[in-house]
């Protein structure tokens, strides 16, 4: 989905030829539908969503609303507001009787664009989250997009690639905090507001909501109460999120999340489909099957192996404005699968963190989060953490990781398949997450809590199916765990010493090995092309020889595959946005 727009010049035709060229980007490679264009004297936009998706924009003489994105509660500020409307009337209704202040009530993943004629003012709008994106351009004019593509048609627009952002993606393999790959263009940041004063020609940029109106339980806890209210708050995130209706399926793997999601989904008697992809005979299939059928839902297994898991993934470099590396587009191969059998996915996203607190350290349970501590956990020097006082006032070091990987690295495997369905994440529920982080670190800390819960109210799930990360149920005794891990290793040890002769039977436990398929057709062609034409882009940013030594080394067989295949998305995004190739299928034969 997306949103694109400009101030415009009086010349309206270059303003009409631009968005004509933004409205045509929206619809290459991907399943979007462009709503009606609108422009008036000050400014132009068209917006796009899912066929079956209304979420034309409100029009009309005193204001114009576009959304992108779902809302699942609009709160107490909805009042007796007709709710049965589009969304983006909604908006318009409550903006009229609230004015922005009715932001920090909804619950929802979104953008908005709010232009208020009356006022002359215009209003950009992320959710409390920063998930749907919404990127900013202070060029001659004032420019937005969803997308960084969408900006290359704007007059004056020049694509300047940000060392900095390189220096992140090659260094993390995501960009951090507000950086884009262009220069002059940053993202809105999580719960704010960038108002526009038209007249002026100036904005101001504001938070309506951040992480430290989360208020901390005071007093003795039960767990066992605290686990039955988490999973109550679950299961109505999740019913909120599934509609009579609606062609709804569960993106489903071997680890506790997707599960739930599973386990709470209302039923409404019509056939539930899962997906599950990765090698044949892979923990994660053969666990997410089991899963399905206590569900007694459909599970349908992809599989990806060293011959299609390349081609598909040229694409999805352009569907995420070259923000997430091929190595990380997992899944995206049966993104029309998907399509032919659900329009909305439901998706674990982030519950580990949000209920397991799995990137919680536990030298920040009585300290706030350091750069130096903030660095061990992203792998990089302290010197090149960005870490804000709000991030030290919160004395919790996964908001650091929910506001930069999370935001900008997970959570791109979501962006990467919105162009073909819509994606909702119950983790992300309002109420639930703020009950979450309402509670003590220490409850959170390694899922305790999160597992209790799981137990508690989802036991045929999690009882005696086991968990892909252990190969154990996480009911079992620690005691157990640790002997059965023991037994593991060693069998492993055997396998690997023995030269393969002893059969290992946990070889299919991952679910993709990219370091092999890299040495395998027709990767090996692909990256070599790539990496040795005498034309390559890369080398203006980035020393040809390094990147030649890593692959090199990789082919004699050490792993070098996240650090090539950053190399290999970055030479794609150049040639797509430099020179418009590598978007279609033919492109991608062709550089071979």
């Amino acid at each position: 989905m997306g949103i694109a727009g400009f101030f415009h010049d009086p010349n309206r035709q270059s303003a009409f030829a631009s968005l004509k060229s933004i409205t045509a980007l929206f619809a290459e490679g991907s399943n979007l539908r462009p709503s009606q264009t609108f422009y008036d004297n000050h400014l132009c936009c068209v917006a796009a969503s899912l066929a079956f998706q209304n979420l034309e924009p409100c029009i009309s003489p005193d204001l114009v609303v576009w959304l992108d994105g779902e809302i699942y509660d609009f709160g107490e500020a909805a009042g007796s507001i007709n709710l049965s409307q589009p969304a983006t009337a909604i908006f318009a209704s409550l903006y009229r009787q609230h004015g922005l202040t009715f932001l920090e009530h909804i619950d929802g993943i979104f953008a908005s664009v709010i232009y208020d004629r009356a006022a002359k003012e215009l209003h950009l709008v992320t959710d409390r989250y920063g998930l749907r994106r919404l990127y900013i351009w202070r060029g001659s004019k004032l420019a937005w997009a969803s997308a960084l593509k969408y900006f290359l048609p704007v007059l004056d627009f020049s694509a300047q690639i940000d060392p900095a952002a390189l220096d992140d993606f090659i260094e993390l393999g995501y960009i951090t905090e507000e950086r884009t790959w262009f220069k002059d263009v940053s993202l809105l940041p999580s719960g704010s507001i960038l108002s526009w004063d038209i007249v002026r020609n100036c904005g101001k940029q504001t938070r309506y909501w951040w992480w430290d109106k989360i208020k901390l339980l005071s007093g003795s806890l039960d767990e066992n109460e605290v686990a039955d209210e988490l999973g109550i708050l679950f299961v109505r995130a999740v019913e909120k999120r599934v509609r009579s209706g609606e062609r709804t399926g569960v993106e489903l793997s071997g680890g506790l999340d997707s599960r739930a999601v599973l386990a709470a989904i209302p039923n409404y008697g019509n056939v539930l489909h899962t997906i599950t992809f990765g090698i044949d005979g892979c923990a994660d299939r053969l666990i997410a099957a089991r899963a399905a059928a206590v569900r007694r839902a459909v599970n349908h297994g992809f599989s990806l192996n060293a011959s299609n898991w390349l081609f598909p993934r040229f694409k999805g470099v352009w569907l995420t404005d070259g923000q997430t590396s091929l190595l990380h587009m997992h899944g995206f191969e049966a993104a029309e699968l998907e399509s032919e059998l659900f329009d909305i996915a439901l998706n674990g996203f982030l519950g580990d963190v949000v209920l397991g607190g799995s990137w919680l350290a536990r030298e920040a349970l009585d300290h706030p989060i350091t750069p130096q501590l903030a660095g061990r956990f992203v792998g990089r020097e302290p010197s090149k953490v960005n870490i804000t006082k709000q991030y030290f006032d919160l004395n919790k070091t996964d908001f650091y990781f929910l506001q930069n990987r999370g935001r900008r690295f997970t959570y791109n495997g979501l962006v990467l398949m919105s162009t073909y369905i819509e994606t909702r994440i119950p983790f992300y529920d309002n109420k639930l997450l703020e009950f979450s982080y309402s509670l003590p670190d220490s409850m959170r800390l390694k899922s305790h809590i999160y597992k209790t819960m799981l137990l508690r109210k989802f036991p045929e799930f999690y009882r005696r199916i086991p968990w892909q990360k252990t190969g154990n149920p996480i009911g079992m005794s620690d005691n157990v765990a640790k002997l059965l891990h023991v037994i593991r290793r060693v069998r492993r040890k055997v396998f690997r010493y023995s030269g393969g002769f002893f059969q290992d039977p946990f070889q299919s436990y991952e679910y993709v090995d990219y370091p092999d398929w890299l040495r395998r057709e027709p990767a090996r062609k692909v990256f070599s092309a790539l990496f040795n034409h005498p034309q390559a882009i890369y080398p203006q940013y980035l020393p040809r020889s390094r990147v030649e030594f890593a692959w090199n080394e990789h082919l004699r067989g050490l792993d070098h595959a996240e650090e090539l295949c950053r190399y290999i998305t970055f030479e794609i995004w150049l040639q797509q946005i430099f020179e418009k190739r590598f978007r279609t299928e033919e492109d991608v034969h062709r550089c071979v």
